[in-house]
């Protein structure tokens, strides 16, 4: 797949382009088409099994004028098979199966160097550093080409990786990724999900490249989306909403996750996110309601008696003592009346 989203195929025949967005698919006239790369202006390199020549195909589907050239400058029947591309020149790296070999060739298909590798090569690609690697099917191992080696600087090998007997490795596709992180995606993103603890929790602003670290080059561009659920397999469900950077939003919920796009620039500008903060709003407390404590009940005194007829305490006392003393002075009157008689 090309930078424009344009599906590319070779099938031992002609090549087919086609365009997922139309649902039109045209056949570019390549006889027995086997390996293809891209380079960064968009033009499709295409191998070919038995002609053992290389054709540039523009991004419309048309063969470039002077196209297809032979790649084997006297090599033989050479099966070419995988074509690679190094991003720093735009240059042309070619597995031959039977010449055992990998040849470079400039960006209009000019044969620069024929570097000898392992038996039956079938892949090429090149890794971040921008060094080509090639796997051996026939000696069961992979090489790595350094560009700027040998003593023509064109290119030499640097290192032999055994990968064990019988490991035949057959792969002509783009086995490091350089092509779909390079030419056909201009963006990647990065994902995370954050817990809170704390249902329902709100969250207020979202702020990114503080530190100096950070940059965002003319034409790049980093986007940030959020999502917030009560459950973590709940997110799923919800959809990713667009945050500015130090804006508030209004998403609520326990788990957060985040998804951030970076974009670059086809000149390979690209974006540098330092770091991501995020600032909660935190639910304020709910006061626990005070108790009124319960009154302290006071004893009420029991009111003294008052008014006529109404007998204090002493007097009563008073009384009593009169009764007992009138009930001794009677006793003593009934004995003497009996000593007498």
């Amino acid at each position: 797949m090309d930078g424009q989203g344009l599906l590319w195929s070779a099938s031992r025949g002609p090549v087919l382009r086609y365009d997922p967005a139309t649902g039109v698919g045209t056949c570019v006239d390549v006889r027995d088409s086997y390996g293809m790369g891209i380079d960064t202006n968009g033009f499709i390199w295409v191998s070919t099994w038995e002609p053992n020549s290389i054709i540039k195909v523009s991004p419309a589907g048309v063969a470039e004028p002077g196209f297809p050239k032979p790649t084997n400058d006297g090599l033989g029947e050479d099966e070419d098979r995988g074509v690679a591309i190094t991003p720093a020149d735009n240059h042309v790296w070619v597995a031959k199966s039977q010449a055992h070999a990998v040849v470079r060739l400039d960006n209009d298909g000019n044969l620069l160097k024929a570097i000898p590798v392992g038996n039956g090569p079938t892949g090429v690609a090149v890794d971040v550093n921008g060094k080509v690697w090639v796997t051996n099917q026939g000696s069961d191992n992979a090489m790595r080409i350094d560009p700027h080696g040998g003593n023509d600087g064109l290119g030499a090998v640097d290192l032999t990786v055994d990968l064990g007997s019988g490991a035949s490795p057959y792969n002509y596709s783009d086995m490091t990724g350089i092509v779909a992180i390079g030419t056909t995606s201009q963006q990647g993103t990065w994902s995370v999900v954050q817990d809170t603890g704390i249902s329902g929790l709100g969250w207020g602003t979202i702020a990114w490249n503080t530190e100096p670290q950070g940059n965002e080059p003319p034409g790049t561009e980093i986007v940030v989306e959020a999502r917030m659920a009560d459950m973590e397999a709940g997110l799923g469900g919800e959809s990713f909403q667009a945050i500015s950077n130090g804006t508030r939003f209004t998403l609520g919920g326990r788990f957060i996750g985040l998804r951030v796009t970076l974009k670059r620039t086809a000149e390979g500008a690209s974006p540098v996110l330092s770091d991501l903060r995020i600032q909660l709003d935190t639910p304020t407390p709910t006061p626990a309601p005070t108790a009124t404590p319960a009154a302290t009940p006071v004893p009420t005194p029991t009111p003294a008696v008052t008014g006529p007829g109404a007998m204090t305490q002493t007097a009563i006392y008073l009384l009593i003592a009169l009764v007992a003393a009138a009930a001794i002075a009677l006793a003593v009157i009934l004995a003497r009346r009996a000593r007498r008689r």
